[in-house]
């Protein structure tokens, strides 16, 4: 075996150490791992199980130096412990804790994810409520809730109090009305509609009410929704005329855009 036959085969064991979860080279780059683990910034050490798609390997940075790459092999993205900066640095689409949003994954494809503590930023969440009565509403005839915006992450509710969502997908929906002024065996209702074709998307009625004990009517459901469309939550009583009581506690719009998709 010749010097340079040796040298190349060496190198092989250093570079495939861990494919698919089974050890192939030496201890000492697991323990280089290892210790880079420990000493990367606080927070910012990659919590990744390896399987059939992770290759751990070391690689030269040009300056002499052997560091750590951990590589998801079918994307090629992958994270790099840096000797010289002491840090991991992400590359493709892998991020880590206290990156920018984009710096992390479009889409994650796994059966299930395990996390001691996440959080998620810049999706849609609205929260409206009535902050005035609205008194005297004819029998029969829908109104709008809600008056005021309280939290609103996209810019997704318009000046109509209207939610327009600027994405397709799947939304938790919560509307809340106290209704009151109204007679025995009244029927009360709630409902979320499309508002460009008034078709219905949620639904909720009470009949029979008694008026001396107006309950609160309430609708909610996991829907989809159409971005280039806008929503409202409408209440009436079909019976009588009507008031909404106003506040947050009484009369309230709650959407939540969820985090599983069809």
């Amino acid at each position: 075996m010749t010097e340079d036959t040796e040298n190349t085969e060496e190198q092989h064991s250093r570079r495939k150490v861990m494919k698919g979860g089974a050890a192939l080279g030496t201890a000492a780059l697991i323990s280089k791992f290892s210790s880079g683990v420990a000493s990367a910034q606080t927070g910012t050490e990659p919590r990744l199980q390896l399987g059939d798609d992770w290759e751990l390997d070391d690689y030269d940075d040009g300056s002499g130096n052997t560091n750590v790459r951990l590589r998801h092999i079918p994307s090629g993205a992958e994270l790099r412990y840096s000797v010289a900066d002491n840090a991991w640095i992400p590359s493709g689409q892998i991020g880590l804790p206290g990156d920018r949003p984009d710096a992390y994954l479009d889409s994650v494809d796994a059966n299930s994810i395990v996390s001691q503590s996440a959080s998620v930023t810049n999706e849609s969440l609205v929260m409206a409520y009535r902050s005035n009565d609205l008194t005297g509403n004819s029998a029969g005839s829908f109104v709008n809730a809600v008056d005021t915006e309280d939290t609103d992450n996209r810019g997704e509710f318009n000046t109509s109090n209207q939610f327009a969502p600027d994405e397709t997908g799947w939304y938790s929906i919560c509307g809340l009305a106290q209704l009151t002024g109204g007679s025995d065996g009244d029927n009360i209702q709630i409902r979320l509609i499309e508002t460009s074709t008034s078709n219905t998307v949620l639904n909720k009625t009470l009949s029979g009410i008694d008026a001396s004990h107006f309950p609160t009517v309430e609708v909610s459901g996991h829907v989809k929704l159409d971005s280039g469309s806008s929503y409202e939550v409408q209440v009436r009583n079909s019976v009588s005329s009507y008031d909404i009581t106003a506040g947050q506690q009484n009369t309230r719009l709650t959407i939540v855009r969820s985090l599983v998709a069809e």
